[in-house]
Order: C-alpha cells, then sequence, then structure tokens
C-alpha cells in the first residue's frame, strides 16, 4: 500500500513539474505564458532550449525583412545584427544600399532581380536601382540611362529616408526613349542618389541591362541654343542658361539704372529718371518725365518707368523727386 501510495506521488509530482516546465521566452514562437519553469526545471531560469524561434530579416534593405518580428536576428540574438538569413534582391535595389557611381566612369547595370520601390517622383518608374553620387565640383552634371528598354530616372538628395532625403529632378522619360539624358547643377560635396529604372508605359519587357554616366559639363559647352537670341552661344552643347531677347534685361542693375538688349542685341544701361542723358536727374529731365507721364513704357521713354511696372504715372512721381538732384556715373 504504500509502494503504490508513493508511485502515485511520484507520477503526481512528475505531471506536475512536467505541465510547468516549459518555454518561458516570450519572444518564442512556442511560449507558453502557463509556465513557471524554464526547460531544464529551473523556476524562472534562462534554458531556453525547448522553445522554438522564427528568425527574421531585421535589415531593411532586404526582401525578407521582416517588420512584425524585430527582437531577435538570423542567429536568435536578441538585438543581434546577423543577416545570414536574409534574402538580398539585387545589389544596390533600394536607396539604403547605393552602389557608387564616379563622374566619368560608366556603370553597367541590370535590374531582373529588382522590385519597384515605395517611393519614386514618378509612377512610371519601375524596377529601380540606385546610385550614390558625391560630386568632386560645383557645376553643372550630364546624367545618361541608357538600356535595351525605355528608361527613367530621377535625382534624390540627402541620406535615404533621413529628414534632409528629398527628390530634386524627375526624368521620367515619356517620349519612351531608350535613353533618358538630364542636366542638373550639382555642389560638391553633398551627396546625391539616382534612382534609374524602366519605364512602366513601354510595350517592352521593362527588364534587361544598360548602362549609366555621370560627366562634369564643361563651361565652354554650356549656353543658349537659340540663334535668334542676343546671348546665342554657337560653341554651346547644352541649354542650361536662360536665352536673351531683344527688351530683356542683360546686366545686373544698380539702384537708379536699368538695362536692356537694344533692336541690334546691344546692351543698353541707362539712369532711370536721366533723359537727357548727361548723368544728372534735374530741371533739364522734368520735361521728359511729364511728356511720357500716364504712357506705357517703351525704349524711348523706359527712364520715367521707377516701379518697372512698365507705365509711367503717379507711382513713378516720389521716385523721380527721390533721384531728383542726384549725379550719377554714366554707364560705359
Amino acid at each position: 500500500m504504500k509502494t503504490l501510495l508513493l508511485l502515485v506521488l511520484c507520477i503526481g509530482l512528475g505531471a506536475h513539474s512536467f505541465s510547468q516546465s516549459d518555454c518561458i521566452d516570450p519572444t518564442s514562437l512556442s511560449y507558453n505564458p502557463d509556465a513557471l519553469f524554464d526547460c531544464s526545471g529551473v523556476e524562472s531560469g534562462n534554458d531556453f532550449s525547448c522553445c522554438s524561434y522564427y528568425y527574421p530579416c531585421l535589415h531593411t534593405c532586404f526582401t525578407s525583412y521582416d517588420s512584425n518580428i524585430r527582437t531577435r536576428d538570423c542567429l536568435g540574438i536578441i538585438g543581434g545584427f546577423d543577416t545570414s538569413c536574409c534574402i538580398f534582391e539585387s545589389a544596390h535595389s533600394r536607396c539604403c544600399s547605393p552602389r557608387e557611381v564616379v563622374a566619368g566612369e560608366e556603370e553597367s547595370w541590370h535590374n531582373v532581380l529588382t522590385n519597384t520601390s515605395e517611393y519614386s517622383c514618378s509612377s512610371t518608374l519601375v524596377y529601380d536601382l540606385w546610385y550614390e553620387y558625391i560630386p568632386t565640383v560645383s557645376g553643372w552634371h550630364r546624367i545618361s540611362v541608357d538600356a535595351e528598354f525605355p528608361t527613367a530616372f530621377s535625382l534624390w538628395q540627402g541620406v535615404c529616408l533621413e529628414d534632409d532625403f528629398h527628390s530634386i529632378s524627375c526624368f521620367p522619360n515619356d517620349e519612351l526613349l531608350p535613353v533618358t539624358n538630364g542636366e542638373v547643377l550639382l555642389t560638391a560635396g553633398d551627396v546625391y542618389l539616382i534612382q534609374l529604372g524602366a519605364n512602366s508605359d513601354a510595350p517592352v519587357s521593362p527588364h534587361g541591362e544598360g548602362t549609366l554616366n555621370v560627366d562634369v559639363i564643361p563651361e565652354e559647352e554650356l549656353g543658349c541654343l537659340d540663334p535668334l537670341a542676343c546671348n546665342y552661344n554657337e560653341f554651346a552643347v547644352y541649354e542650361v542658361y536662360s536665352c536673351s531677347y531683344i527688351g530683356d534685361v542683360c546686366s545686373d542693375n544698380a539702384d537708379f539704372t536699368y538695362s536692356y538688349f537694344d533692336e541690334s542685341c546691344f546692351c543698353i544701361e541707362i539712369i532711370v529718371g536721366d533723359f537727357s542723358g548727361d548723368g544728372f536727374v534735374n530741371v533739364a529731365d522734368l520735361g521728359g518725365f511729364l511728356g511720357a507721364f500716364g504712357a506705357s513704357v517703351n525704349l524711348m521713354n523706359i527712364a520715367g518707368d521707377f516701379t518697372g511696372d512698365g507705365f509711367i504715372n503717379i507711382s513713378d512721381l516720389g521716385g523721380f523727386l527721390g533721384a531728383f538732384g542726384q549725379s550719377f556715373p554714366l554707364p560705359e
């Protein structure tokens, strides 16, 4: 009888110990909130050998990144950094892992294994790759993306997804050309990201190979390409500066001066209020001002338009009286 009672007691204790000894790690998939002992039967112990875990990829640059479970890395270490279980799409397919590009050195790329980023300047830019470019000189740069299919690209400034990260230029290639070119003004030392990919509007496969070129544009190749403009540059290759035409301002104006291109594209500088052209605003100019009063501005009476609104009226009288009696150096 004693033996039977002892056996029942042992079985009872064993069953109790087994039911209360389990995985007590709340980060485990097999966590038992009712368990009091760890896997070795130690109360509040740290033996988690009987626990099962799902080790998610913790690196946001990888496709297998799991935003729901972030406590352990691929080795099961809480707060660890091992990414050996991560599946990477394609090199530099995310903005947080761009590949460096250097001016004057062509980069070859393929976007077969890429996905489409959730942020872009254009909804038609798909299956994209990312490149980082840090200019060594300030000035105009030409970015060229070439591929077997219509391409597109956008230019970003700043570090990926940081507060200062923003798009500064967009080249969606609406014409669906195989080559997408763009001229941009960049600052030496600043960080720029080039996001390139396919144009989804093209009726061809958006996957394939291509090239990326970033080049510094020589100053002598910049200028106005319109032969009808006063500042036409026959040697220019890239039109990144505004063209100026007859009647446009031709120089930085100081106080009480105005400049414009005349019919022969000569830069004419005048002193506002000086109708006589002697370098003084005095009684000799009063007749000219009154004679132009109430008229719209033309190249003959522009000296009376102090406000720059295209008319000579009561609003210009204060300017004329303010300049009255003053002398000005005559334009060279």
